[in-house]
Formats: structure tokens, C-alpha cells, sequence
């Protein structure tokens, strides 16, 4: 792992098109830390050697766990109390990867926002989008003080791309609504990190003007503006290297044109479905019906083509209506649900083991109520109180004196 940390500052990833490191460096770092619930700067360098390399799944087995912990400071004060052979059975890899175990090379912010943002370009190049929009959303959310870097400015405009591939729309924030219609939003769409100050919010907006603009065409299904606004603004594509980003946008808009359809019309006839959406295939029947079917059969459109016998007779078009069902409803809330169990069991396991670090957990809060008492009582024989330097038996005679 030293190694492969040198390798990416000294011009490694030169010429990665053929055998990469990847796989080598994936598996040393799982071994060292089978969780990845550390960040250290292998993290960063394996995702940028996939980028460079264009290796995009081989990194997933890291990029799809989730970091909890940056390495240590083995200076602070409870950290001298708590160290621990590297041969000992850890609860946590945040115990032995500190900043002076040789795991990890000096850390600072940037590294954190850089690591986010690849990781959130490599889903963006595997289409996962909804993927992608988590990492952007936490470079983006990060706090910041006075003013905004410009990976998180990169990432914002990213951000609002990927929620229009994802979602065919950017969502603001939230005003104030019933609570089960909250729930209900949260499961189809995604809005900004509510973390974000509305200082941050206005710097991300003034200074991705021409993204706002594209994102606001696409969602009112303006073909016009929307290719008035990608021609007028190419130059700033290419010069944040968007531009096939957006291109995937532009494509995706007929297909959003088409579902929304669906919350309108039980079925439809295919001239009809071309008179009612404006598309930049145009508006011969054969030519949506081309599209439809593409549609349906890459699954993003949950629907069916019905032909006639009476060949007379248009193509039908007829939308599911098992996504508008009750039952379908009430699978997606309990889908979101575990969802968010599991995401509260890693925190709320994460949080236990901090407080044991720190010192805070309930073994050690319940000593020092024992140790206050013998204070109270005056007695003479009291253990050491040296933190995690001495054993704690429990008193089974204590309750007979």
C-alpha cells in the first residue's frame, strides 16, 4: 500500500489503459481494513487510478462501503490511553489506521471532496445515478466557511445533471407539507441536503447560471429553450468537461416527455402520444412508436405496446398502473425504510464505538458513578482513575458492608 501511494505521485498512472493496479490495491486495502470504514488516502488514489484507467467497476467493492472514521490523531490525550498492539483483536479499524501507523499519507480537506466527487463521476460512468447523487450530495454539503472550493462548485454542477438523468427533475427545497407527503416525495425525487446554508445555496446558483437555465428547460418540457440553451452554452460544457453529460441529458428528455404521460393517461394511441409530446425525433407515428419500445424494452418505461388485429387500428400504448397502486405505495415506504434502519444501525455501531474510545460508553460512565460514591463515603482504598490503565472488577461483597 506504501507502495501504490508513492506509484500515484510519481506519473504511475501514465499509460493505464492496459494491466492496472486496481484489483492488487482493492484487495491489500480490505485485507488491512475488511470494512473501509476508514478513510485514508489509498481511498483516493484507487478511485483516481480508476478514473485515469477508465476501470470503473473494479473499484466498486470500496466505493460501495461507506467511510465512518478518519485515521486518528494519535496525539490527543484519550488515544495514549487506549493504544493497542497491531496483533490484537480491534473492534474497529479506527483503532490501529492512525495518522502514525504508515496506512495512510497526510489527509487534508480537499482529499475528502476529491474522493466524493471521482467517486461520484465513476457511478455517473456506470449510470448508476442515484448513486452518484448521494456522493455529490455530501461534497456539496460539506461545511465550508466563508467561501466555496471549486470541487464542491464541480460537484453542484454535476449534481443538477444527474438529478435530471435520475429523476427528470431538480428539486428545490421543501415548504412546509403533511408529513406523509414528505414521505411520499422523499421515495420518487431527491432535493439539496437541507444541511446547506442558504449563503452556500446562493454561491452554487450564481455560479452554475447556465445549468439552472437547461435544468429549468428540461422541466418544463421547452425542446426550444432546451436546445437554445445547450447551443448557447457548449463553450461552458466543454470547459467543465460536461459536455457528454449533457448530451445524456438532452437524450433523456424525450424519454420523460413520454412518462409523464403516464400520470395523465391510462392508455394512449401512438398518434396521439405524438401529438401530445414535443420531441426531438419528431412527430411520424413510427418514429415514437421506435422510440416507446426502446423505452420499454431498456426498462425505463413501465408500459406496453398493444398492436390490433385490425391493422387498421393505431398501435396502443398503455402505461402500468401498478406503480400508482396502494400496494405499490406501500412497498416502496417499507423499501425506504430499511433503507434508512440500516443507514441508523452503521451510525448508531459507529457512534457506540467512539464513546469506547473516547471513553464515554456506559461501562465507563457507570465506574465513575461507583468511584464517585466511594468519594462521597470516604473511602481510602480507591482504584487508580487513570482511564483504561487499570481492570474494573465488579464489588460482589460491596452490597454487605
Amino acid at each position: 500500500m506504501a507502495h501504490a501511494r508513492r506509484a500515484g505521485g510519481s506519473g504511475y498512472t501514465r499509460g493505464l489503459k492496459g494491466m492496472t493496479p486496481i484489483p492488487v490495491i482493492t484487495t491489500a486495502l480490505l485485507r488491512v481494513d475488511a470494512s473501509s470504514q476508514v478513510f485514508t488516502s489509498v481511498h483516493l488514489l484507487i478511485v483516481r487510478l480508476a478514473l485515469l484507467s477508465k476501470s470503473y467497476s473494479s473499484v466498486l467493492p470500496i466505493l460501495d462501503k461507506q467511510q465512518c472514521h478518519f485515521p486518528c490523531i494519535s496525539g490527543q490525550i484519550y488515544q495514549k490511553n487506549n493504544q493497542s498492539l497491531l496483533c490484537s483483536i480491534h473492534t474497529s479499524s479506527a483503532a490501529f489506521i492512525t495518522d502514525v501507523s504508515g496506512f495512510s499519507s497526510k489527509l487534508t480537506y480537499k482529499h475528502h471532496l476529491q474522493y466524493y466527487l471521482y467517486g461520484g463521476m465513476i457511478y455517473l460512468a456506470l449510470k448508476k445515478w442515484d448513486k452518484a447523487l448521494h456522493f455529490f450530495s455530501i461534497v456539496i454539503s460539506s461545511p465550508t466557511g466563508s467561501s466555496v472550493s471549486k470541487i464542491m462548485v464541480e460537484a453542484y454542477k454535476k449534481w443538477i445533471l444527474t438529478s435530471l438523468l435520475a429523476h427528470g427533475k431538480v428539486m428545490r427545497y421543501f415548504a412546509a407539507r403533511p408529513r406523509f407527503k414528505l414521505i411520499r416525495c422523499s421515495i420518487q425525487i431527491i432535493a439539496p441536503p437541507k444541511v446547506i446554508s442558504s449563503s452556500t445555496m446562493r454561491i452554487y446558483q450564481s455560479t452554475s447560471k447556465p445549468y439552472t437555465s437547461l435544468a429549468n428547460a428540461f422541466e418544463k418540457g421547452d425542446l426550444n429553450t432546451l436546445m437554445s440553451e445547450f447551443e448557447l452554452a457548449r463553450s461552458v460544457w466543454r470547459t467543465d468537461n460536461n459536455l457528454g453529460l449533457v448530451s445524456q441529458v438532452i437524450d433523456a428528455f424525450d424519454q420523460y416527455m413520454v412518462m409523464k404521460l403516464g400520470k395523465k393517461f391510462s392508455a394512449l394511441a401512438v398518434p396521439d402520444v405524438a401529438q401530445q409530446v414535443v420531441s426531438s425525433v419528431g412527430t411520424d407515428p413510427d418514429v415514437i412508436e421506435t422510440l416507446v419500445a426502446s423505452l420499454i424494452m431498456s426498462g425505463a418505461l413501465d408500459a406496453m405496446l398493444l398492436h390490433m388485429d385490425d391493422h387498421r387500428r393505431s398501435t396502443m400504448l398503455r402505461f402500468s398502473s401498478a406503480a400508482m397502486s396502494p400496494i405499490f405505495q406501500e412497498r416502496s415506504v417499507q423499501a425506504q425504510l430499511l433503507k434508512e434502519i440500516h443507514a441508523l444501525g452503521l451510525v448508531t455501531g459507529n457512534t457506540g464505538l467512539s464513546n469506547d474510545a473516547l471513553e464515554l460508553g456506559d461501562e465507563h460512565l457507570r465506574f465513575l458513578q461507583k468511584t464517585q460514591r466511594w468519594l462521597d463515603d470516604g473511602d481510602k482504598s480507591l482504584p487508580p482513575t487513570g482511564g483504561s490503565g487499570f481492570d474494573v472488577d465488579e464489588d460482589i461483597m460491596g452490597d454487605l458492608h
